[in-house]
């Protein structure tokens, strides 16, 4: 089994200007477009179950936050996704994940 953990690639970020005017500088975030995984790669990111919805047959759907190792909040949900025996894994604990790739 080839488990490894995520290495973000260098994507160059970097303050622009997008000019002036009445002497307000007007500055953006730009980065250079660096795919983070080779197209095709799987992923495995971790979710806590925070809640549930009703699904148009009335079958439960879960409300889904993405937490990071250690279990804090990312700020990304995801509302209505079903889960399968084939397509999702239970953990007590993220980090038994980081156990895999010896963390």
């Amino acid at each position: 089994m080839a488990i490894k953990k995520f290495q973000k690639p260098e994507d160059k970020a970097r303050v622009e200007s997008l000019g002036s005017n009445n002497n307000v500088q007007y500055l953006t975030l730009k980065r250079d477009f660096v795919p983070p995984v080779p197209e095709g790669s799987y992923v495995i990111m971790v979710f806590k179950v925070t809640g549930f919805g009703s699904d148009c047959d009335g079958s439960a759907l879960p409300v889904l936050e993405q937490v990071d190792f250690d279990g804090r909040t990312t700020g990304w949900t995801e509302n209505m996704v079903g889960l399968h025996g084939n397509t999702a894994l239970i953990v007590d604990n993220p980090k038994e994940l980081t156990k895999l790739v010896g963390s």
